[in-house]
């Protein structure tokens, strides 16, 4: 399971993340790894700017990250 876990934090990019890991965005490494990504997109532009609508844009840090952090609702609360 460690190996499991180890590899889930630092190498699954996570959807409600913006697709960074959870070690990025726990590390505060996000804005560095979306620099990189913006340096990559840039490229691509660069190389195939017809494949393009407008320039692409690098998601920045998830507004709000963590683990069940729903909002609870009287529909959410009757079961």
């Amino acid at each position: 399971m460690a190996a499991f876990f180890t590899d889930y934090n630092t190498n699954h990019r996570h959807s409600g993340l913006n697709y960074y890991t959870p070690d990025t965005v726990h590390h505060g490494l996000v804005e560095q790894a979306r620099q990189r990504r913006q340096a990559t997109l840039d490229a691509c532009h660069a190389r195939n700017p017809h494949r393009y609508r407008r320039r692409p844009t690098a998601p920045g840090a998830p507004v709000h990250a963590g683990i069940n952090h729903k909002e609870t609702t009287q529909l959410s609360q009757t079961a």
